[in-house]
């Protein structure tokens, strides 16, 4: 709704440059999808949903499932997991690039980060297979709550 308001106050001008960043944003897809929205919000037309099954995700996650509780280590990977199979194909491919992507900093976790600085090569070695092998742990777990977000959806 405040995507809408704010369509209506933007000038032609102002539309154009927005399509322009979205057309080069990572999330590109999903931006045009809120941005459809948003137009069918200011015209007045009936609002089609995009973004039902991430609804759903989200309260079966803190509804049914909020007693899992929150740790730094899963929690993170598994949400992530779980909204890229919901996603479809290409959230689930930037996953996958995610895990094996090496990241700049040290890791957060006092042993890794000490592995990193003594052993470079094997600390970022060992932080990838950490990272995709936690992947392919919340993947499998991940999998039927997808699902079920998906028939609570439908």
């Amino acid at each position: 709704m405040l995507a809408g308001e704010a369509l209506r106050d933007c000038s032609p001008a102002e539309l154009k440059d927005v399509e322009r960043r979205i057309a080069i944003h990572p999330f590109s897809q999903t931006l045009d999808e809120l941005l459809d929205m948003a137009r069918q919000l200011r015209d007045g037309l009936p609002v089609r949903d995009r973004f039902r099954r991430e609804a759903a995700g989200n309260y079966v996650l803190r509804g049914p499932l909020g007693w899992l509780g929150f740790s730094r280590f899963w929690t993170p990977a598994f949400v992530s997991a779980l909204f890229a199979q919901l996603g479809g194909p290409a959230g689930r491919h930037a996953e996958w690039a995610l895990a094996w992507h090496r990241p700049p900093f040290a890791s957060p976790w006092g042993f890794a980060a000490r592995l990193e600085h003594r052993s470079p090569r094997i600390g970022r070695w060992s932080r990838t297979a950490v990272k995709v092998t936690r992947l392919i742990v919340v993947r499998m777990a991940a999998w039927p709550v997808a699902l079920a977000a998906r028939l609570l959806a439908s």
